[in-house]
């Protein structure tokens, strides 16, 4: 079983410029599942006065850059990441912020830059990028308003999905004091800056060799580092595994919030000691199931009859857990995994969680991809890695010819 954990990602500020930082308009618009499979958005966030709106706060070559076109970033951000003004008071996060802010108005900055060097080539915005435009527009209010209508677990329920939609993004556009045309106008820009940077780059190449350097490198690091292959851009070695499926007797949720509050206060001695004490409460159903399993039992009908983890009935797992070393199921689980033989059933096996009687349905063996099976991945992450570096140069010259003001003091 999986650990109930809170992922909190690095936030980078950098986006790639060969992607186009207007996109980041576009894709924070687009709802998110939280870890409660809620939609995201500004939540909170506070809608800004015309005034606000309008106030500038950078000049590119004489064109202005509003505070809105900063706001609309930054706010998407600070929601997701829980950042409020009350628990962002103190010196470290305030310093933490400030470069938050200053890297979203270098990013728009040589977002315009760019805009402007791609109207000078030539690059400009047409019915049909207008049009493309009102269509992903179109499309992201379809997609969320499915979201929605699953979220509700029903296939209509006489709900108007689409008008909900249709509010929620007015409501997020209203928000970051941006127009739907404004918007569009955003969205179709950017797709000619993205034309632009992808002419500018197309004779960018990746030899053979370039390859098999890549390749050699990276397999010698995955072979000696095995458990960082799971994070590597292109994953060359494929660990050894096992494909299991668990019936577990789980402890009221109650006890499992004791359990961890307890152990995160550090009072892990207590802890342990209130959690083999729930276990044993559990434990005479949880022999029943296991003498069950070892006479011979079907197994999968145990796990649908008797066993307490969600996951075992979605359809992500309907094959089981792939259990691998370090990836993310408690130890106790983890271990007996892994140690068992193919067709192999567990002796109980305790955890945080309840007891888990686990059953071995494969056995897979560490594989290493050839160079063969991963050349056209790695062609593509160097070749990306190589477009990136000639637009960085290439945006670090048109920085230096071009006129900037920063109003740094007013974000």
């Amino acid at each position: 079983m999986k650990k109930s954990k809170s992922i909190i990602l690095v936030v980078s500020i950098v986006v790639l410029l060969i992607a186009g930082l207007s996109a980041a308009t576009y894709f924070l618009l687009k709802s998110r599942f939280g870890e409660q499979g809620k939609i995201g958005g500004s939540g909170g966030s506070t809608q800004l006065t015309e005034e606000q709106a309008n106030k500038v706060i950078a000049e590119v070559n004489g064109e202005k850059i509003l505070y809105k076109e900063f706001y609309s970033i930054y706010s998407q951000q600070a929601a997701y990441y829980g950042i409020t003004d009350e628990n962002s008071q103190d010196a470290e996060t305030k310093e933490i912020l400030k470069t938050i802010k200053s890297d979203i108005l270098t990013q728009l900055i040589q977002q315009k830059i760019a805009t402007q060097k791609a109207k000078e080539a030539g690059y400009v915005v047409t019915d049909e990028k207008k049009d493309e435009a009102a269509k992903k527009f179109d499309e992201m209010i379809e997609g969320i308003a499915e979201q929605m209508k699953l979220m509700e677990g029903t296939e209509g329920g006489g709900k108007d999905y689409m008008k909900e939609a249709q509010d929620y993004i007015n409501e997020q556009l209203e928000a970051m004091g941006l127009t739907k045309d404004e918007y569009l106008k955003e969205y179709a820009e950017y797709s000619l800056v993205t034309e632009y940077m992808e002419d500018l780059t197309k004779d960018i190449v990746v030899n053979d060799d370039d390859i098999k350097a890549y390749y050699d490198e990276q397999l010698k690091f995955q072979k000696d580092n095995p458990e960082e292959a799971s994070y590597a851009n292109i994953q060359l070695i494929e660990p050894s595994n096992s494909k299991v499926k668990h019936v577990l007797i789980s402890l009221p949720e109650e006890e499992q919030q004791e359990y961890q509050k307890l152990a995160s206060e550090g009072k892990q001695e207590e802890a342990d000691a209130y959690l083999n004490e729930k276990l044993e409460v559990i434990k005479p159903k949880a022999e029943e199931v296991l003498n069950k399993a070892k006479s011979g039992e079907d197994f999968d009908a145990l796990v649908k009859e008797y066993g307490e983890d969600p996951g075992m009935e979605s359809e992500e797992y309907k094959d089981g857990y792939t259990v691998t070393k370090n990836s993310g199921f408690i130890a106790p689980f983890e271990e007996a995994s892994l140690a068992l033989g193919q067709g192999e059933i567990s002796d109980l096996v305790a955890g945080p969680y309840g007891y888990h009687i686990i059953k071995v349905y494969e056995k897979n063996a560490e594989k290493a991809y050839t160079l063969e099976e991963k050349k056209s991945e790695i062609k593509e992450i160097l070749q990306s890695e190589k477009k990136t570096t000639f637009m960085n140069e290439k945006m670090g010259e048109w920085e230096k010819a071009s006129n900037i003001v920063r109003h740094e003091d007013l974000l």
